[in-house]
């Protein structure tokens, strides 16, 4: 972790960031730091390009960040996850996720969503913004669709119980089913 010296005039360093001497903008993010990341709170700004090529998997913005520069994430193919706790959109810069994980997710405040699809820098990635209570929804609608084709329900009624079996798991066959009559169709 590098450290900047207590009386350099124009930089400090938190937790081994290198930030402004006040600490409200971070300047640059370290190569070797990994895994998940918190802005810290003093933060009001991110420099261009301060995480680019960085190594990190998931970042949390917090609600008092105001500007968040050009191609800041750029190249951190390993980001997958960024959560921003602002309730109206940060002021974007150009190309913010350029080259991350395809896989990206950005979670916003679920009341925000379309203020941040629309928002300039934002909306470049629309499709990636979701709420913070979205998530388990989509997932239970997807897994109540591959529930429906895997036992080819002919009405809702036979999908009681639906969503007991978490998606990463098959649906195995509840041995209820087999008392009942069988569905029309099948």
């Amino acid at each position: 972790t590098d450290t900047v010296d207590p009386g350099n005039a124009l930089y400090s360093d938190i937790d081994g960031v290198l930030c402004n001497k006040a600490g409200t903008e971070i300047v640059i993010f370290p190569d070797g730091k990994t895994g998940s990341y918190r802005i810290p709170d003093s933060v009001i700004r991110i420099a261009d390009g301060a995480f680019e090529q960085s190594q990190i998997t998931s970042i949390t913005i917090p609600s008092n960040v105001e500007r968040i520069g050009n191609y800041v994430f750029s190249g951190s193919s390993n980001l997958s996850s960024v959560t921003v706790e602002n309730t109206i959109p940060p002021t974007a810069g150009w190309n913010m996720f350029k080259w991350t994980d395809t896989n990206l997710s950005i979670t916003v405040p679920t009341a925000s969503v379309s203020d941040y699809q629309s928002a300039s820098g934002w909306s470049d990635y629309s499709s990636l913004i979701t709420g913070t209570n979205q998530t388990p929804a989509i997932l239970a609608v997807k897994h109540l669709y591959m529930h429906i084709e895997r036992e080819a329900c002919a009405s809702l009624s036979d999908l009681w119980p639906p969503c007991l079996t978490p998606p990463t798991q098959a649906v195995q066959p509840h041995p209820w089913r087999e008392a009942l009559p069988p569905a029309a169709g099948r």
